[in-house]
């Protein structure tokens, strides 16, 4: 997965998902991420925690696929 930390980048996403990025950014519960995240057509194995705060930005999240056993937090790049 290529990462961008151009700020440019949130605008070339639909409205519906940066609702879903923003409901994601400011829920504390890993879970509920989850579900947005695979909403927006993400992949994502077993065992991933999304820390409080912690966020992915993509133009198309399709292409996202986290695999097993990964952690999310605040910061990380």
């Amino acid at each position: 997965m290529a990462k961008s930390n151009d700020p440019r980048d949130i605008k070339n996403i639909s409205l519906k998902n940066k609702i879903l990025i923003g409901l994601a950014m400011f829920c504390p519960f890993s879970g509920f991420k989850k579900l947005l995240y695979r909403m927006m057509g993400a992949k994502i194995g077993k065992n991933v925690f999304f820390g409080p705060q912690s966020v992915i930005i993509s133009k198309d999240y399709k292409k996202v696929d986290i695999g097993d056993n990964v952690f999310f937090s605040l910061g990380m790049t």
